[in-house]
């Protein structure tokens, strides 16, 4: 069973392309009433639909631009079909009133999103979801997609110029279940701030991150942190008594504000709680990557040469790579921040291991998106495995602004 608060299907076109619509929108908050988009969306819902398909099938979606400007979306954690009319461009950009075809590999199962990238201040997102050959025992998954607002008056949770949070577009969420039963929590951070969540009176379980599998662990005071553009897969057991209830709570450094509830049904699921879950089936990408052979590549985000700011990068004509590499090599790729605010990165088709600060190792667990703090430089690894002209997004934490880009190659 699966639960999506106002997360709707895709429409599927006769030639099997599953339709997304960006246009102009107005969709009002539950709980914040006088905040609204008035901007843009995906069917005119936020968050927009949700695509979901089996390990090993190829995903077709036709995004229709009805916005009077150009987008582009961004497949998050997916691996694009290639296609000839790529030959030199990164970022594919739709114009307005013009459609484009999309063929997607589901290349690893978990839990992933789409999104649009020209215009930050649109609310153009929505989960993808790659179903596991085997499918985990659990009673009932529900994605849970956070975002962000500031609010231009006083609202229920929030006050007049301060960031207002939303989950599935409301101020918060209750979670149905049962004792004894097992949930999976999809968790999705579509905004541009640190989203941290404390699980009250419940011990949820890792089990994936930016959607591959983990070494699964319970976090300390079932507290868990996603950056923007992170993932988290938490299985949580429901040990509490029938008709419990148990907050959700999201921690900010001046405040606590409640998002969501876990509410307890009046009869058990069965006698007892479920034994411990069994891992994820690994993906497909390596358990260890040779680091001595990697191609080593350094760069600044504040680098001209390597990086353009505040506009989109389309054709390859207008900046040089990062590198150029063979299909399969390992690269290690150091990327410094020398600014005062924190840069999130996120390297297009490809996951990284984000290498340890002292050492050659690394974190037990893959990431596609990647938070760099102010004044730091981040060393990140992975295997060049998908033939392309990949873009490499920065964006500023806290901020709605324009990404800044730059690319590689892999031939």
């Amino acid at each position: 069973m699966t639960c999506f608060g106002s997360v709707s299907n895709a429409q599927i076109a006769p030639d099997g392309f599953r339709v997304l619509r960006a246009a102009p929108a107005d969709v009002r908050l539950d709980g914040a009433p006088e905040l609204q988009t008035a901007l843009a969306a995906f069917e005119a819902s936020v968050p927009g639909p949700l695509l979901r398909i089996a390990l090993g099938d190829e995903l077709k979606v036709r995004f229709v631009n009805d916005l009077p400007v150009a987008e582009a979306i961004d497949w998050y954690g997916m691996r694009p079909v290639p296609q000839h009319n790529l030959t030199d461009f990164i970022l594919p950009m739709v114009a307005s009133g013009q459609s484009r075809d999309d063929r997607l590999r589901a290349l690893y199962a978990g839990t992933f999103w789409y999104r649009g990238v020209l215009n930050p201040n649109h609310r153009l997102y929505g989960p993808l979801i790659v179903e596991e050959a085997a499918l985990p025992k659990i009673d009932k998954e529900f994605v849970l997609i956070f975002d962000d607002w500031t609010t231009p008056g006083p609202s229920a949770g929030a006050v007049a110029g301060r960031p207002f949070t939303s989950v599935n577009s409301a101020s918060s969420i209750e979670i149905a279940a049962r004792s004894n039963e097992r949930l999976r929590l999809r968790i999705i951070n579509a905004g541009v701030r640190i989203v941290a969540l404390r699980f009250e009176r419940h011990a949820p379980r890792v089990m994936a991150i930016d959607g591959l599998p983990a070494q699964s662990f319970s976090p300390t005071g079932g507290r868990v942190a996603l950056a923007p553009g992170n993932r988290i897969d938490l299985f949580l057991d429901a040990l509490l008594e029938p008709g419990a209830s148990a907050p959700i709570v999201l921690e900010e450094p001046d405040r606590e504000t409640l998002v969501g509830k876990i509410v307890y049904g009046p009869a058990a699921a069965r006698p007892a709680p479920m034994p411990d879950p069994e891992p994820l089936a690994p993906s497909r990408l390596p358990e260890r990557i040779d680091l001595s052979a990697s191609a080593k590549v350094f760069t600044r985000l504040d680098d001209a040469k390597a990086w353009i700011a505040s506009e989109p990068l389309t054709s390859t004509s207008r900046l040089a790579p990062l590198f150029r590499i063979r299909r399969g090599s390992a690269v290690t790729l150091a990327v410094a921040n020398p600014t005062r605010a924190g840069r999130v990165v996120h390297p297009h088709a490809h996951h990284v291991r984000l290498l340890d600060r002292l050492d050659d190792g690394w974190k037990p667990f893959w990431l596609d998106t990647v938070l760099i703090e102010a004044g730091a430089t981040s060393r990140i690894a992975f295997v060049a495995d998908t033939v392309g002209r990949w873009a490499v997004e920065c964006r500023a934490l806290n901020e709605r602004s324009p990404a800044s880009w730059a690319w590689f190659e892999v031939y």
